[in-house]
């Protein structure tokens, strides 16, 4: 499941977990929530929205690093 928050799309990804993670991935930036499988769609798009400040700023980590080719 992929949901699209400030035109980042973020991949959703239900678990046998009790908590809720977030991650940003090198080398692009892709971002995945890990939630557990009673989470309902809207409490995963809080908490989403309530980090979206921080997902730009390692997205922009990851932008700013250099590449090697």
């Amino acid at each position: 499941m992929t949901i699209v928050i400030s035109g980042i799309p973020i991949d959703i990804h239900k678990k046998n977990i009790k908590n809720m993670y977030i991650r940003v991935l090198p080398p692009d930036g892709k971002v995945q929530i890990t939630a557990p499988y009673s989470a309902g769609d809207d409490a995963i798009r809080m908490f989403a929205v309530s980090r979206i400040s921080w997902i730009k700023k390692q997205r922009a980590n990851f932008a700013a690093q250099a590449r090697q080719t």
